[in-house]
């Protein structure tokens, strides 16, 4: 009975010594899981600030927009007599609602994207490889962004060249009336 006792109270130390290996197993991977949530954290970090940057960005880009918007607005009348630089302009305003377009899309896939994080928060694991994707992808579109925007800005400084030199033809063209309505009340 005594041989017997001592077996078990051997047994009950190897499953002592057992469970304490597991509980240093398990501080372990619980350091690694905290360690994995702060460099999580400092990702999202990054994330929100290149966000706050991407919407200064638009914000810039829509007062770029009103600019134009109101220069256009400006032009209309005298550009009612030319219809090659209406076909130019319509051009021009299909090109900026198409990169509305795709800019409402980018705003609304962030938007999911946020959505998706906050239901995957419970799967941390699964959740880190998709927003990295997630994260490259955005800043795909992003640069794809940024190359529309300097494009788009190019596309500007040429139709304010092409404004420049209707101006310059309305004001030879109002001399030449003048020059006529002179030479006609002679």
């Amino acid at each position: 009975m005594i041989e017997t006792y001592d077996r078990m109270v051997e047994t009950y130390d190897r499953m002592v010594e057992t469970y304490h290996r597991m509980v240093e197993i398990y501080d372990r991977k619980l350091e690694t899981y905290h360690r994995m949530v702060e460099t999580h954290d400092r990702k999202l970090e990054t994330y929100d600030r290149m966000v706050e940057t991407y919407h200064r960005m638009v914000e810039t880009y829509d007062r770029k927009l009103e600019t134009y918007d109101r220069k256009l607005e400006t032009y209309d009348r005298k550009l009612e007599t030319y219809h090659r630089m209406v076909e130019t302009y319509d051009r021009m305003v299909e090109t900026y609602d198409r990169k509305l377009e795709t800019y409402d899309r980018m705003v609304e896939t962030y938007h999911r994207m946020v959505e998706t994080y906050d239901r995957k928060l419970e799967t941390y694991d699964r959740m880190v490889e998709t927003y990295d994707r997630k994260l490259e992808i955005y800043d795909r579109k992003l640069e794809t962004y940024d190359r529309m925007v300097e494009t788009y800005d190019r596309k500007l400084e040429i139709y304010d060249r092409k404004l420049e030199t209707y101006d310059r033809m309305v004001e030879t063209y109002d001399r030449k009336l003048e020059t006529y309505d002179r030479m006609v009340e002679t």
